[in-house]
This record gives structure tokens, C-alpha cells and sequence, in this order.
């Protein structure tokens, strides 16, 4: 039995095959923020990464491991963007 709650809308799952069984992994995200860098303006930026992140869940709905890493990844590339912070260098 199904106990989890339904999405809010219209309850059907979107579209789109996710074949993660011929490759082992998922599909990347297909442009990064960096390739968005020369928009300077943090407003597309940053909608530009909230797209980005949202085809990450999508497609990685069967493993949160590369979900996890797909989103760091955004997130880092953002942050160079914007900000110009390394993710590596944001503890030291």
C-alpha cells in the first residue's frame, strides 16, 4: 500500500524517461551556471540555477547520492558567479 502524500496540482508525474540502468548514472544537468556567466545580472543568475537545480531532482529521482552532487555542483557554479567564492575555499 501507497501511504505517501500526492503533489499538489493535477497528480500526474511529469513526462520524460529517465534510463539510468544502460549508463549507471544519471544525465547531467544540461548548461551550468558558469555558461550563464556572461549575464552579470543576479536575478537571472540566480533563476537560471533554480531551473538547473529543479531538472537535477527530476532527473535524479532514484539517487539522492547524485542528486546531492548534481546540486553542489549548481550551487558551487553560482557561487563563483555571483559572488566569486570558491566552494573550496568557503571553511578555510
Amino acid at each position: 500500500m501507497n501511504d505517501l502524500p500526492m503533489p499538489a496540482g493535477d497528480g500526474q508525474v511529469a513526462p520524460g524517461p529517465i534510463d539510468a540502468t544502460t549508463t549507471g548514472q544519471t544525465p547531467a544537468v544540461s548548461q551550468p551556471v558558469a555558461a550563464q556567466a556572461a549575464s552579470s545580472d543576479p536575478k537571472i543568475l540566480q533563476d537560471a540555477a533554480v531551473e538547473q537545480i529543479e531538472a537535477a531532482i527530476l532527473q535524479t529521482t532514484t539517487n539522492p547520492a547524485e542528486r546531492a552532487v548534481q546540486i553542489h555542483a549548481i550551487k558551487a557554479a553560482y557561487l563563483k558567479n555571483r559572488y566569486n567564492i570558491d566552494s573550496k575555499s568557503v571553511g578555510s
